[in-house]
């Protein structure tokens, strides 16, 4: 008797064939010869198949009641589904894991395949001030601090701090900015933004030094207070004294259309110390307790500690190991996938160095910014022609380059699940989000957010729009800001 192979109900015969063997298993032909499978060449179970096996079985089925047979057969469907299900639970584990992995990680989200829209949105008064554990970010709604849930949008907190004028709105002339720093401190900086006729930086310099002389140039300092009781912790000055120094500052056009030189300084708070910058160079830090630190001490995402100084960027010793300095500037990634990278090192083009500082490999890509480190790349804008470049972290080789026309008027912010880059970039009139596969620069997909023409930071595992506008009132410099959560489509 031929056996029927059809795939619609499941079906189990292991009734005799005509002969005394059988085929131990095997279908008959239609032309009755033995049934093999016709996708190539195959051997015939053995003799020793159909007399140990095939018959034994088809002996204890033929004796099984047919109930049996049936639960035989459900039971064999629960294994199938049991299986399939555990294969899911074994996924979803996978996933939370990896959220939460990701959701730790600088940049990190869960996944990037799909596209991402505006999921919720809440207008401020602030941007972001500060972020705490659990994804809550904090902004300013008038007089008031607000905690913002990042996953939803919600008010989770609100705390009313009356009339009085918040620390963050820095007066742009007049008196000093103030602002919080670091272990109850507040900072006080006078502000210095100056426009030096002289183009030649050693006449620049000059010129500085004759100001100092007669009492009409001031350098830009920067002192911390205690908050409560007001007492001086530690000050700080800056001095552009040299041709060098003053090289880092912007030559460009002035008022006038006349080329002038721009001295501009500026403040930065930590949660270990306060740093006054001037023209993105000369740098000194104030430590919680004001101590004085010449440089400004960065930490990367992979929980290392460098100073930037003229010299490169030096990495102190730490358990038991040598310091070391780096010739150059450290490009620490905006979005990673772990926290294990090389140091890599802008300086001409890229250099990449390990933990003990011993070079690894040198590129020729000029770039001033890592955008995303993950899946054995660096994506990096090259200086050069605009382009996005993948370089690989083990060679330093490009792997890919896309067309810098992924952005009209620069960066805005990036992210990664580890498989996928997200590049935050500026147009015309809005923020473009523009997925890329890491594995070979292929778009994946690109959304237009008209509603949002700023930043987009990673919060929590989660993608935060900050679009917010400076403007002057009273004198004083506020911000009108709109928080913007951005999730999948479905």
């Amino acid at each position: 008797m031929a056996r029927r192979r059809d795939r619609d109900p499941l079906q189990i015969d292991l009734s005799p064939d005509d002969g005394d063997l059988g085929d131990g298993g095997w279908a008959d032909a239609p032309d009755g010869s033995a049934g093999l499978p016709t996708d190539g060449p195959v051997d015939p179970p053995p003799v020793w198949f159909a007399t140990r096996v095939a018959r034994p079985l088809r002996e204890r089925w033929r004796g099984m009641p047919r109930r049996l047979r049936v639960g035989v057969v459900s039971g064999a469907a629960v294994v199938v589904a049991v299986t399939v299900a555990g294969v899911a639970v074994v996924d979803a584990r996978a996933e939370a894991a990896h959220a939460e992995r990701m959701a730790a990680l600088p940049g990190g989200v869960a996944d990037l395949s799909e596209p991402v829209t505006e999921t919720w949105r809440v207008e401020t008064d602030a941007g972001v001030l500060a972020v705490f554990p659990g994804g809550v970010v904090v902004t300013q709604d008038g007089t008031d601090l607000l905690g913002v849930d990042v996953a939803d949008g919600s008010e989770v907190w609100r705390h009313e701090l009356g009339p009085a004028r918040l620390p963050y709105a820095a007066t742009v002339d007049g008196p000093p900015e103030m602002g919080p720093a670091a272990d109850g401190g507040v900072y006080v900086f006078d502000h210095v933004d100056e426009v030096l006729p002289e183009l030649d930086p050693q006449e620049a310099a000059d010129a500085l030094a004759d100001g100092r002389a007669a009492g009409t140039w001031e350098d830009p300092s920067l002192r911390v207070e205690d908050a409560l009781t007001g007492e001086l912790r530690g000050e700080a000055t800056i001095a552009l004294r040299t041709a060098h120094e003053v090289a880092r500052c912007e030559a460009d056009d002035g008022p006038g259309g006349e080329p002038v030189r721009w001295l501009v300084s500026s403040v930065g708070v930590t949660t270990t110390a306060t740093y006054l910058s001037v023209c993105n160079g000369a740098s000194t830090t104030l430590a919680a307790d004001g101590t004085v630190v010449d440089g400004f001490p960065s930490p990367t995402v992979d929980g290392e500690t460098y100073l930037a100084t003229d010299a490169g960027s030096v990495v102190p010793a730490a358990d038991g190991e040598d310091g070391f300095t780096l010739p150059g500037f450290v490009l620490d990634p905006v979005a990673v996938d772990s926290t294990d990278g090389p140091w890599l090192v802008g300086r001409g083009g890229i250099t990449a160095y390990d933990t003990a500082g011993e070079e690894l490999w040198s590129s020729d890509t000029r770039t001033g910014r890592v955008v995303v480190r993950a899946d054995g790349v660096a994506v990096v804008q090259n200086d050069a022609d605009g382009t996005f470049d993948a370089v690989d972290l083990d060679t330093g080789k490009v792997r890919w380059t896309i067309d810098g026309a992924v952005g009209t008027y620069g960066w805005a912010g990036a992210a990664t699940d580890g498989a996928v880059a997200l590049l935050a970039v500026q147009g015309a009139e809005s923020t473009e989000l523009v997925a890329l596969d890491l594995g070979d620069g292929v778009e994946l997909w690109r959304t237009s957010h008209g509603a949002l023409d700023g930043e987009v930071f990673s919060v929590d595992g989660h993608l935060l729009g900050v679009d917010e506008e400076y403007m002057i009132a009273d004198g004083v410099q506020v911000s009108d800001a709109v928080l913007v959560g951005l999730g999948p489509t479905s």
